[in-house]
C-alpha cells in the first residue's frame, strides 16, 4: 500500500509540474501578445498622427498659394513656390520653429513645376511625421498637385464674350451688335491712342448647349465673332464683320463675313453672299450664283459651284483654291464641354428652384424686408406693401417720394421683397446709393416711366426669382454710357441682374423694351431674354435663349469680360487641386 501511495504522490508530483509549465507558458504568451498590441497600437496611432500631420501640411500650402495667386494675379515659378512653402525645413503643426520639437510635424520635402495634360502645375512632396526632439518616427508621404484651372467656367467671367444664347439666338431686329471699353470712356469717345471706343471687334454672340441653333432674319451688323453649336440660319443681310463658326450646318447663307466661315456639316452660299475669308466644311460646300465668292474653300464633301463660272475666267481661276474631299481636314469645334451655361448655380440642379446665389442673400445677417428698410429711413410712404405685390409708389398724399433713394453712400445695404416688386403713382426716379443687394422672390417690373439711377461708386445686384420686366420708358442711368464712367466698380457691374426664372423663348423671364437705353449685365442663363425697342443696351447678356428683335443697338462693355466670377476671389479661380496618394516614407533621421 505504501508503494501504491508513493506512485500516486509520484503521479500528482508530476501533473502540477505539467500544469504550472502550462500556466506559465500561457502566462509569458499572454504578455508577450499584450506587449506586442501596445507596440501595435502605438505604432498604428503614430502612423494616423503622421497622416495628420501632412494633411495639415496640405492644407497650409494650398492656403499659402492661393493666398499668393490671389496677392499678385500671378502664377508662381518653381523658386518662387519652394520659397513661399520654405521647402526643406520641418513644421510643428502649431506653427513655424526652426528648431521643432514637437511631435507632429511636416516639411515639403520637394517641389517641382510641370506640365500636366497641357496645364501648368505645381507638384509638392509633403511629409508628415513624429518627432519627439531631433529623432523621425513613422513618416508618411503624400503629393499634392496644384494647377491653374483648365474649366473655362471656373476662371472666365460670366459676362465674357458679351452675348450668349445658351439654347439659341435669334437676331431679327435692325439693331447692330458691337464692343467698347467702359474704362477708358464713353461708348464712341476718340481715345488717346487715335481709335475710336467703338466697334473694337471683341464681342462674340454664340451658344452653348449641344444642338443649340441660331438664326439671323434681319439686317443687323455684328462688329465681332459668332459662333453656334447647332445649325446656322442667315436668310437676311446681316453683315458678320468677323469669324463664324457652327458645328452644323448652314443653310442659304445671304449674309456676309468678313473673316473664316467654318462648319462641321454642309454650307449652301445663296446669291446674295459675300464671304471674304475661307471657308472650311466638314460636309460639302455649295456656292449658289453669287458675284462674291469665297477666295478659298476645304471642305471633307464635295464642292460645287455654277456651271456659268467657265466662261468667267477670274471665277473659273477662283476654283483652283477650291478643295473637295480633305479627309484629314482638321476643325475646332464650337461645342466645349468644359463651359456651363449657368456656371454661378442661379438655379438649383435638384429643386429646380432659386440656387445657392441666392440662398447665401437671403441668409446675409444684413438682409432685411425693404418695407423695414423703408420705415427705419422715415419713407414709410414710398412703399404700398400687398399679398401679391409691393410697389414703390413714389409718395402718398401730401407725402412727396417720386425721386426715392435706397442706400447710403459708402455703405452696405441688403434687402428682399417676399412678393413682386413694381412701381407705379408718382414714382420718376430711383436712385441708387452705396452697394445694395435686393432680392425679389416674385416678378420684377420696372415700368411707368420709371428712371433708376445708379450713383456714382454705386452698386445695384438685383435678383429676381419670377420675371423681370424693363420697359415701359423705363431706363436704368449709370453715366456709363454717355459720360465716361465705368460701368464695373468695387469688382462688379455697376447694375446686375441674375434671375433664377425657368422658362423658354417663347415665355421669356427677362424682357427688356422701350425707347430709353439702359446700362445693365444680365444673367438669366435658365430662361428667354428678348430685346425689343428702340432702346440701346450697354453691358452683356447671359440668357438662355437671346432674341434680339428691336431696333436699339447692342453695345457690349468688354470691361465686364474682366470681372471675376461672384463668390470667388482671384485664387479660387485661377487653380484647380489634386491630391495623389500616400505611401510610407523611408526614416533616415
Amino acid at each position: 500500500m505504501s508503494l501504491n501511495r508513493q506512485r500516486q504522490r509520484g503521479a500528482v508530483l508530476g501533473t502540477s509540474l505539467i500544469l504550472l509549465t502550462v500556466m506559465t507558458t500561457v502566462g509569458i504568451t499572454a504578455a508577450t501578445l499584450s506587449g506586442d498590441r501596445e507596440q501595435s497600437a502605438a505604432s498604428y496611432r503614430q502612423q494616423v498622427d503622421a497622416m495628420m500631420a501632412a494633411e495639415h501640411g496640405e492644407l497650409v500650402v494650398r492656403n499659402i498659394v492661393s493666398d499668393w495667386i490671389e496677392a499678385n494675379n500671378d502664377w508662381p515659378d518653381e523658386a518662387q513656390a519652394r520659397n513661399l512653402v520654405n521647402a526643406g525645413n520641418w513644421r510643428g503643426m502649431g506653427g513655424d520653429d526652426g528648431q521643432v520639437r514637437q511631435a507632429q510635424s511636416f516639411r515639403v520635402a520637394e517641389v517641382n513645376a510641370a506640365v500636366i495634360d497641357g496645364t501648368e502645375s505645381l507638384v509638392f512632396d509633403i511629409e508628415g511625421a513624429i518627432r519627439p526632439g531631433d529623432e523621425t518616427r513613422s513618416l508618411r508621404q503624400m503629393q499634392l498637385v496644384i494647377q491653374r484651372s483648365s474649366e473655362a467656367g471656373d476662371s472666365i467671367s460670366p459676362f465674357e464674350g458679351g452675348l450668349i444664347g445658351c439654347d439659341g439666338l435669334s437676331q431679327s431686329g435692325s439693331a447692330s451688335v458691337d464692343s467698347f471699353h467702359s474704362g477708358r470712356g464713353a461708348y464712341g469717345a476718340n481715345l488717346d491712342n487715335g481709335s475710336v471706343n467703338a466697334r473694337t471687334g471683341e464681342v462674340r454672340m454664340r451658344t452653348i448647349n449641344a444642338g443649340a441653333d441660331g438664326s439671323f432674319s434681319g439686317n443687323a451688323p455684328v462688329y465681332g465673332d459668332v459662333a453656334v453649336t447647332g445649325d446656322l440660319s442667315m436668310s437676311g443681310a446681316t453683315p458678320i464683320h468677323g469669324n463664324l463658326f457652327v458645328d452644323g450646318s448652314v443653310n442659304n447663307m445671304n449674309g456676309t463675313v468678313g473673316g473664316t466661315v467654318q462648319v462641321g456639316g454642309n454650307i449652301s452660299l445663296g446669291s446674295a453672299s459675300n464671304v471674304q475669308g475661307p471657308v472650311r466644311a466638314g460636309g460639302n460646300v455649295t456656292v449658289g450664283s453669287t458675284s462674291t465668292p469665297p477666295p478659298a474653300i476645304s471642305a471633307m464633301g464635295s464642292v460645287s459651284w455654277p456651271s456659268w463660272w467657265i466662261w468667267r475666267p477670274l471665277l473659273d481661276a477662283l476654283t483652283g483654291n477650291y478643295r473637295e474631299q480633305q479627309e484629314d481636314l482638321e476643325l475646332d469645334p464650337v461645342l466645349d464641354p468644359s463651359l456651363e451655361c449657368d456656371p454661378l448655380a442661379v438655379v438649383d440642379p435638384d429643386t429646380l428652384g432659386p440656387g445657392q446665389m441666392f440662398w447665401d442673400a437671403w441668409n446675409d445677417p444684413a438682409m432685411q424686408p425693404l418695407t423695414d428698410y423703408f420705415i427705419e429711413s422715415g419713407c414709410a410712404h414710398c412703399i404700398d406693401s400687398g399679398n401679391r405685390s409691393t410697389q414703390l409708389t413714389g409718395g402718398r398724399g401730401n407725402q412727396d417720394a417720386r425721386d426715392t433713394v435706397i442706400g447710403n453712400d459708402g455703405s452696405r445695404t441688403v434687402v428682399r421683397v417676399d412678393n413682386g416688386l413694381g412701381t407705379q403713382g408718382r414714382l420718376s426716379s430711383l436712385t441708387i446709393r452705396g452697394d445694395v443687394t435686393l432680392v425679389v422672390d416674385g416678378d420684377f417690373d420696372i415700368g411707368n416711366n420709371t428712371q433708376m439711377r445708379i450713383a456714382p461708386d454705386a452698386n445695384l445686384t438685383v435678383m429676381v426669382s419670377g420675371q423681370t420686366d424693363l420697359g415701359g420708358g423705363s431706363n436704368v442711368l449709370t453715366g456709363a454710357q454717355n459720360q465716361g464712367a465705368p460701368f464695373v466698380r468695387n469688382d462688379k457691374p455697376a447694375f446686375s441682374l441674375y434671375s433664377a426664372h425657368r422658362g423658354s423663348q417663347y415665355q421669356p423671364g427677362v424682357r427688356v423694351s422701350g425707347a430709353n437705353s439702359s446700362h445693365v449685365a444680365v444673367y438669366a442663363p435658365n430662361t428667354g431674354v428678348r430685346i425689343r425697342g428702340s432702346g440701346n443696351i450697354f453691358g452683356a447678356v447671359r440668357a438662355g435663349f437671346l432674341d434680339l428683335s428691336g431696333s436699339g443697338d447692342i453695345h457690349y462693355d468688354t470691361m465686364l469680360g474682366e470681372l471675376s466670377p461672384p463668390g470667388g476671389g482671384a485664387a479660387a479661380s485661377q487653380i484647380s487641386v489634386q491630391r495623389g496618394g500616400w505611401w510610407e516614407g523611408a526614416v533616415d533621421e
